[in-house]
């Protein structure tokens, strides 16, 4: 399991763990509590925001930026909510598109 201090540009940081189960799954933390406590879900191999968000009780802008770590630190397929880019942005914040 190995600590990740996230800061997509959504004007927030997320303090993430990010690792393998004993079972093959990957297990994601987010610490939001000041590092010391937060929520964890654990994943087999596709993720859908309305799962994630269900499970970790977030928002679309969190899981969007959530769900493009784990798609960038694991090479996992994604499905993002609508109106956010792969970076996880909403488009709000991509002034080029």
């Amino acid at each position: 399991m190995k600590r990740h201090i996230y800061q997509p540009g959504n004007h927030t940081r997320y303090d993430l763990y990010l690792g393998r189960t004993e079972d093959d799954r990957w297990l994601i933390s987010w610490m939001y509590r000041g590092g010391s406590g937060g929520k964890s879900f654990a994943f087999a191999d596709h993720v859908h925001y309305t799962y994630l968000e269900e499970k970790l009780e977030v928002n679309h802008a969190d899981a969007a930026a959530i769900l493009a770590f784990i798609r960038d630190n694991t090479g996992l397929t994604i499905r993002m909510p609508p109106g956010y880019n792969k970076q996880g942005l909403h488009n709000v914040y991509n002034l080029t598109t």
